[in-house]
């Protein structure tokens, strides 16, 4: 049986002042940091609202010829309305059927049973109240409901 002696009392003390101590400069550490952390994210919400104030300003001559120089994208016709997408899983293994399809027939099929006939025997099953449907605006075909 050992004995705490005091020798043993007096390094438990050392240990735990220690441990103490670096407990405290942590936490001021941590507490300075935090603090930091406030008056960036001030400052930063003070040059957003420096931001949205320019951009609530006409562009200036500048800005207007950069922005004329853009280029639409290729095959978009002007004021033509944005696509919405299908809401739907995607099936990878029909989408990489129908991009070969593309790159083969050089357009989008009309229909999903065009595309069928075209590519496989038989689409696969689907549970009831869904049906598959190509996406044309990102090419994909996707499981929807009905």
């Amino acid at each position: 049986m050992s004995r705490i002696g005091c020798n043993d009392g007096e390094r438990f003390a050392k240990m735990f002042l220690k441990s103490a101590l670096a407990i405290g400069v942590l936490t001021s550490v941590a507490f300075l940091a935090a603090c930091a952390k406030k008056e960036t994210a001030a400052s930063s919400d003070a040059s957003a609202a420096a931001n949205s104030q320019a951009a609530a300003a006409p562009p200036s001559e500048q800005e207007a010829k950069i922005e004329a120089q853009f280029v639409p994208a290729p095959n978009t016709k002007p004021n033509a309305p944005v696509q919405e997408r299908l809401n739907g899983a995607i099936h990878p293994g029909l989408t990489m059927m129908l991009q070969a399809y593309i790159q083969a027939k050089g357009r989008m099929p009309s229909t999903i049973q065009e595309f069928a006939y075209a590519t496989v025997d038989s689409l696969p099953p689907v549970p009831e109240g869904m049906k598959f449907a190509i996406d044309p605006a990102d090419k994909t075909v996707k499981l929807v409901r009905k």
